[in-house]
């Protein structure tokens, strides 16, 4: 089982693809469960709320789900990499 994977950038499509190729890796060597840190922006103790790790964006109040959120959702609904 793959726990805590994710990065922290502003570029969705990193995200996306950087989920995309350990997906890939995982089911080459039979992991049988993944989850991404972290469904939220959240607050890092070295970097504040500067960092972006979050499938959903938080600024404030405001919260905007990204693509790469949508892009997970659509490999878990149909289990196929694409």
């Amino acid at each position: 089982m793959i726990t805590e994977n994710g990065v922290a950038t502003d570029d969705d499509g990193f995200r996306i693809r950087f989920i995309r190729e350990h997906l890939r890796e995982a089911v080459r060597g039979g992991t049988i469960g993944y989850m991404y840190w972290s469904l939220l922006d959240n607050y890092e103790w070295e970097r504040g709320y500067s960092a972006r790790f979050g499938l959903i964006e938080c600024k404030g109040s405001h919260r905007k789900i990204r693509g790469s959120a949508e892009y997970l959702g659509r490999v878990s609904r149909s289990m196929e990499l694409d």
